[in-house]
């Protein structure tokens, strides 16, 4: 027996202890039991406990979807937000050259400045570094300033 299996035997038996039962499945288990008194907790015990294993098995499954649901709108999040970057115009990026950093080593080609993106797109700054963090850009920071590369949007 699990650990969430003897809590349950736990709730059925406090239930019959405090006489606050189920009364349809102590009705049921009083029936199955043919009157006995003694048969009728130890039935009702076992319905309670398939009953509450029943509940537990759709709350886990409810949940379990809940997170998957959570992920697949988190995914089209993230794909609205690269489309976003994607369109942006680069010409109009103000995009810094590499040599520009002052000796600062960096693998971007086309180092954008995520305040200008923020401005030519709907995304906030937060998103785009978000996104830089997660992996999904390539980016540095250099002299309080957050930088992807705008040649590396996937």
């Amino acid at each position: 027996m699990n650990a969430v299996e003897e809590r349950l035997y736990e709730i059925a038996g406090a239930e019959i202890a405090t006489k606050n039962v189920n009364l349809g499945l102590w009705t049921k288990a009083f029936s199955t039991a043919l009157g006995d008194e003694a048969k009728t907790k130890a039935i009702y015990i076992q319905f309670r406990v398939d009953q509450l294993l029943e509940q537990f098995a759709a709350e886990m499954q409810q949940c379990n979807e809940t997170a998957e649901e959570r992920r697949t709108r988190e995914d089209a999040a993230i794909r609205s937000r690269l489309s976003s970057l994607r369109s942006l115009p680069f010409e109009d990026t103000d995009h810094i050259p590499s040599n520009r950093f002052d000796g600062f080593p960096t693998s971007l080609q086309y180092p954008i400045p995520v305040s200008r993106a923020s401005t030519l797109t709907n995304l906030l700054e937060f998103e785009i570094i978000d996104l830089i963090k997660r992996g999904y850009l390539k980016g540095i920071r250099h002299d309080r300033e957050w930088y992807f590369d705008l040649n590396q949007v996937a």
